[in-house]
């Protein structure tokens, strides 16, 4: 029986999975050296007999996970981090059952689970929460019982697990132990969603309210007969009620994840035109962070599930390989963003063996700031070498998003509205599996980025084979894989930059300089860069070269979803009031921290410093520390002229340094709010000049493109087309 349990909901999570498994484990422990209720070899026999036939049970999700270990991605560096589960794994809230990272969530129409509003906002739903918690903490206390301790025990392991790192800047020994868990292995990492093991801590607590309730009934009715009995049931089942509003408030079920059990008929229709012939692909734009339709929210796309041809989009998380992954990304980055340039469109769909493109017009585009079909469409249909097939689905209208950018603001007025699903064809497609030919051969300094480039100014179509000169690893292997008269193509891609997996757009960091992942000043836990080429040369990247100082770094910019390279650290030393250094939009601002070395020592006895200016203005930082060559803290009130364009001065006595550090000791905002919207704080401006100099201590950035390939070739470069 259990070993079919497993099988039905095994294949779900199988994290969920194991850390419900301990309270069947510790029940066998229990029953063996605690209660004496079996033998050993009872014990054992029941052990081996379970968890053969539950292995055997779960091979079918079991090989799934092999395959992709052994041929795919790591995908668990491009899911939630360690840090993103601890940041809300609380003991409070484990212990009413909540403190799921997930469960917290939100994207720009609304909560992922509407219910998490009501438990963090609504008081009474709080209260009541604590309150159950508070009684069925008493019943452990007081109420004894012969498998009390069994229970105990399940409670305070489930409570240790659930909460894990918490919290994670500043973790206890045991969250210690959690988090460098996590880092040690890819076994160990799978279980970093710790919070899964909250259903042990509900199953406990719930014995033990029911304990504390019959035991105080008993209590009551030996003092005022049956009356007095039910007073405490119907107080438990009261304050069960409130602390449940789905019970009553239709929420039970989330409204964003309600859908018709049929999906529509244009799609059916849509994706039996596009048969199962598997020498081609299919293409499905735009890339989305889930599949969330107009008519339903399904989370994962419809379409490989209805068709047998080879399928590829763009989503949140990359799945196969790295260098298919970062090739998606670029292309769907350029629809994304409106910079798409159509003529090379087609022909790197012919290279990626693309022989349709599927437009999923009836997207939720607005949910995750997606291009609007009505720009996609009109890109799609100027673009040589596809034709739109067949539209399927009666045209919609535009939904009015509330926020208006560049794109939305350059359509024209009267656009028609595409139909909900277009296909169009590739002319003359190109089979998945094909020999190219080593004429014509492509040598690019660059990754998918600049194979995107490549194939925009014309050089893709009639090229043979394509080579990225990062993968090798030396100059006498990069020399010998150039083929005599292949053309060489220097890009200023491959950039050295962090990535995040958050979101389809706005996911990639600021152009580092040489080595700065190295160096970095605070560790960032959601950078998981796919590791594209392998050990590659460092001349392999596109890097930034810094004048005017040694380097200026942050500990975060931009916000706590997204990276925004226009708010990196240097934007506070360029001279322009304007642009600024701002970090942490939607978290917590206070400890974030600017650190700035200068290429020599300055002598001077203050610092002017300016907020931004310009953008979101919702907070200010009030108090700061600052620290001249790592001596001792000053502590700094700001006032409204840091708000100015003239800034605040800071007298500090007169010091010779080279390093100054900044650190965000206290903003104007003093609650924080779970679904808030606070803006990013940190200085347009941080005003250094030496006191013999007439001006400001500023920085440029100088990009430095790859110098691999050239390098390699010396002087026989001049014998290739560059």
């Amino acid at each position: 029986i259990f070993a079919l349990i497993v099988q039905v909901i095994g294949g779900v999570n199988a994290t969920a999975l194991l850390f419900a498994g301990l309270g069947p484990v510790l029940w066998i422990v229990y029953a063996w050296l605690v209660a004496r209720d079996v033998t050993f070899r009872r014990a054992l026999s029941v052990t081996a007999r379970t968890g053969v036939l539950t292995l055997l049970a779960s091979l079918w999700w079991i090989a799934g996970l092999r395959m992709q270990a052994a041929y795919g991605l790591d995908i668990l560096r491009y899911t939630e981090t360690v840090e993103a589960v601890a940041r809300t794994s609380t003991p409070n809230e484990v212990l009413r059952g909540l403190g799921y990272w997930f469960f917290y969530g939100q994207d720009r129409l609304g909560p992922w689970i509407e219910a998490a509003t009501t438990y963090t906002q609504v008081l009474r739903v709080i209260l009541a929460g604590y309150i159950l918690v508070a009684l069925a903490l008493f019943g452990a206390a007081f109420v004894r019982w012969r498998h009390r301790v069994y229970f105990i025990a399940v409670l305070t392991i489930g409570v240790v697990i659930a909460v894990g790192a918490h919290p994670y800047k500043s973790p206890t020994p045991l969250g210690r132990l959690f988090e460098s868990l996590a880092s040690s292995s890819t076994a160990a990492l799978a279980m970093r969603s710790t919070g899964r093991a909250v259903p042990l801590v509900v199953l406990a607590l719930a014995v033990f309210l029911g304990l504390a309730t019959n035991v105080v009934s008993e209590r009551l009715r030996k003092r005022g007969g049956r009356a007095y009995a039910l007073a405490a049931p119907a107080v438990v089942v009261a304050l069960l009620a409130v602390n449940f509003p789905a019970l009553y408030n239709g929420s039970y079920y989330g409204k964003n994840l309600q859908r018709p059990e049929q999906i529509p008929s244009y799609w059916k229709q849509a994706i039996a035109s596009l048969g199962n012939s598997s020498d081609s692909r299919v293409l499905e734009a735009p890339g989305s962070d889930f599949a969330s339709y107009r008519w339903g929210n399904t989370v994962d796309p419809i379409t490989p599930g209805l068709t047998d041809r080879p399928y590829v989009a763009r989503e949140l998380i990359p799945y196969g390989t790295a260098g298919s992954a970062d090739l998606l990304n670029a292309l769907d980055r350029r629809l994304q963003e409106g910079v798409a340039d159509p003529r090379g469109i087609a022909p790197l769909l012919r290279r990626m063996g693309v022989g349709d493109l599927l437009a999923r017009n009836d997207i939720e585009y607005e949910r995750y700031d997606l291009v609007p079909p009505r720009e996609l469409a009109r890109v799609l249909a100027g673009t040589p070498g596809l034709a739109a097939l067949r539209s399927y689905g009666t045209p919609g209208r535009a939904v009015p998003v509330g926020v208006q950018d560049e794109i939305s603001l350059a359509a024209p007025p009267n656009d028609a509205y595409p139909s909900p699903v277009v296909v169009y064809g590739v002319k003359d497609p190109v089979p998945i599996v094909r020999a190219e030919s080593t004429d014509h051969a492509l040598m690019v300094s660059g990754d998918g980025e600049g194979l995107v480039d490549v194939a925009d100014v014309g050089l893709l179509d009639q090229a043979g084979v394509v080579r990225y000169s990062a993968s090798y690893t030396s100059p006498g292997a990069l020399r010998a894989a150039t083929n005599p008269g292949a053309v060489l193509v220097i890009t200023d891609n491959n950039r050295l930059r962090a990535r995040r997996w958050t979101s389809v757009k706005d996911n990639v960091g600021y152009t580092e300089q040489a080595g700065e992942a190295d160096r970095p000043l605070d560790l960032d836990s959601g950078d998981a860069r796919l590791p594209l080429f392998p050990n590659q040369q460092p001349s392999a990247y596109t890097t930034t070269v810094d004048l005017g100082v040694q380097r200026a770094v942050a500990s975060a910019y931009g916000n706590t979803i997204t990276y925004t390279p226009e708010d990196r650290a240097s934007r506070a030393l360029d001279g322009d009031p304007y642009t600024s250094w701002r970090a942490n939009a939607f978290g917590d601002a206070r400890g974030q921290r600017l650190r700035i070395d200068l290429e020599r020592p300055i002598t001077t006895d203050h610092v002017n410093l300016v907020q931004p200016l310009t953008g979101g203005r919702n907070r200010w930082i009030t108090n700061i520390d600052l620290r001249l060559d790592g001596g001792p803290v000053l502590p700094v009130t700001l006032d409204p002229s840091s708000r100015t364009v003239g800034g605040q001065t800071i007298a500090f006595g007169r010091h010779t340094f080279q390093r100054l550090e900044v650190t965000v000791r206290q903003t104007s905002d003093h609650a924080t709010n779970l679904f808030g919207k606070l803006d990013a704080v940190g200085f347009a401006e941080i005003r250094l000049r030496d006191e013999h100099s007439a001006h400001d201590v500023t920085m440029q950035e100088v990009v430095q493109m790859p110098t691999d390939l050239l390098d390699a070739l010396g002087p026989d470069a001049a014998t290739h087309p560059i």
